[in-house]
């Protein structure tokens, strides 16, 4: 990016609250698909990329989309050599629990086209969670520092 090429990050709705797996994973993601906007999308003019986060407790909805020149012809993830295009289908897919879907949207830069990534994963990290040990149950409740103190010292 240069000042001939001025790129303009738009931020809209909130994430909620992600396991520290799950944002760490996802801190990749977004790092590889908005570098990629900002070297690939504009190489006349600058313009706008927007990142759209919403949380429905389940999961996290992620959309990356410019306003850049679009996609190559033809590209798929699935059959992708870039290596950060390949990272990205890896984490999303198996260690987010996720799906991401790649297209081409209308009304962009000098071809017409930008492009977009639409990303949905697990915002709970329930699948990286020991399995369940049969009988065992955890009890889980608030102690005051009073009662923890005698827990301690066992009076």
């Amino acid at each position: 990016v240069s000042p001939d090429r001025p790129v303009r990050f738009v931020v809209e709705g909130d994430p909620g609250t992600v396991s520290s797996p799950t944002a760490t994973s996802m801190a990749v993601v977004l790092n590889e698909l908005l570098q990629n906007a900002v070297e690939h999308a504009y190489p006349i003019d600058g313009g706008t990329v927007r990142l759209r986060l919403r949380n429905d407790g389940e999961r996290l909805h992620v959309e990356i989309s410019d306003d850049g020149v679009g996609l190559p012809e033809g590209l798929s993830l699935d059959a992708s050599s870039n290596l950060g295009l390949s990272i990205v289908r890896t984490l999303v897919t198996t260690e987010l629990d996720g799906r991401i879907e790649v297209s081409t949207t209308a009304g962009g830069g000098d071809a017409g086209h930008g492009a977009r990534f639409v990303l949905s994963v697990q915002s709970a990290d329930e699948h990286h969670l020991p399995p369940a040990i049969p009988g065992a149950q955890i009890v889980a409740r608030p102690y005051d520092v009073e009662e923890l103190r005698r827990l301690i010292e066992g009076d």
